[in-house]
């Protein structure tokens, strides 16, 4: 079975951010925040990454 990704806005709804936060975080290569997969020119990520990464900076 495929895996679900989510889209840039999915991700700002889930985490209470703002776009302009995400990109900030892509762009920013201190925070390792996961590269997303570009597709038709939009940002997705696959909702284990994003869980993951999540999961350990909590840690």
């Amino acid at each position: 079975m495929l895996e679900k990704h989510i889209g840039t806005a999915e991700l700002c709804e889930r985490i209470g951010v703002t776009r302009v936060t995400v990109h900030r975080w892509i762009n920013n290569k201190e925070m390792g925040f996961p590269r997303p997969a570009l597709i038709g020119g939009k940002n997705f990520w696959p909702e284990s990454v994003i869980a993951e990464f999540f999961a350990n900076a909590r840690a």
